[in-house]
């Protein structure tokens, strides 16, 4: 028998044909194959021997029920294809017609019918314009942005720089401490307590003096304790008052 076959790319060989296949020799097998790549391909073999014919009629039965499947689905997919093109292009004609009607056209090529901007062309044409606005108004908020972020790193306090030096100590003269003195109308003497400060290093205590004015004042209080109160009552002078009366 002669095999033929239609333009396929592809075949299929199902798991079911297995036994029929493990039964055959080898040789009978190669030659069943043989015959299936002939009518795949198109080309004339012919089977002589009866063993290989029934087994290739069998699966010549079954590729003929994948062709004529495969004729219908073409024929359906055509079908399909040219319903959607004859579809888009109708809808293509609506859109076209009514973009005649809505498209905007300058008043001396709309006279000649014709256009600078179809609808179309005018949509993208603003959706274009539209994206732009928003990347400039983007833009202009990021430098918005960009100036209150430096603002705020302006405002930020700096780290205060360490306080200046206080201002260096310079032991005053006799005359200085004995004008201050005088100012404040005390008893402090002033020889006497700039050569006590200054034979100390100029240090109260441990520390060195920072405000010779204040120490004046601390000598000050201390000579005000120091000295007696006016009319207060001392028993030994009374008592030495009344032995001396008595003897004259």
């Amino acid at each position: 028998m002669a095999v033929t076959s239609i333009d396929k790319e592809s075949y299929m060989l199902y798991r079911g044909w297995n036994p029929l296949f493990e039964n055959l020799p080898k040789e009978q097998l190669g030659e069943l194959f043989y015959a299936i790549c002939c009518y795949q391909s198109g080309k004339e073999y012919t089977i002589e021997n009866p063993l290989i014919k029934g087994v290739f009629e069998m699966v010549l039965m079954q590729f003929k029920k994948d062709e004529e499947k495969y004729i219908s689905n073409c024929e359906a997919k055509a079908k399909n294809g040219k319903k959607g093109a004859e579809s888009r292009w109708q809808d293509d004609s609506n859109t076209t017609s009514e973009n005649g009607k809505n498209s905007k056209c300058h008043s001396e090529d709309g006279k000649n019918g014709k256009c600078y901007f179809s609808h179309n062309e005018e949509k993208t044409e603003m959706a274009k314009m539209a994206i732009e606005e928003e990347e400039e108004d983007k833009e202009e908020e990021e430098d918005k942005e960009e100036e209150e972020d430096k603002e705020e790193v302006e405002e930020v306090p700096t780290v205060p720089k360490k306080r200046e030096a206080r201002k260096r100590f310079s032991p005053p003269s006799a005359a200085e401490v004995r004008e201050y003195c005088r100012e404040r109308e005390n008893a402090v003497d002033a020889e006497s307590f700039v050569d006590f400060y200054a034979a100390k290093g100029w240090k109260v205590g441990n520390a060195p003096m920072k405000d010779w004015k204040a120490a004046v004042r601390t000598w000050e209080k201390r000579d005000n304790r120091a000295a007696p109160r006016r009319g207060a009552f001392d028993a030994n002078d009374y008592l030495l008052g009344i032995i001396g009366e008595e003897g004259a």
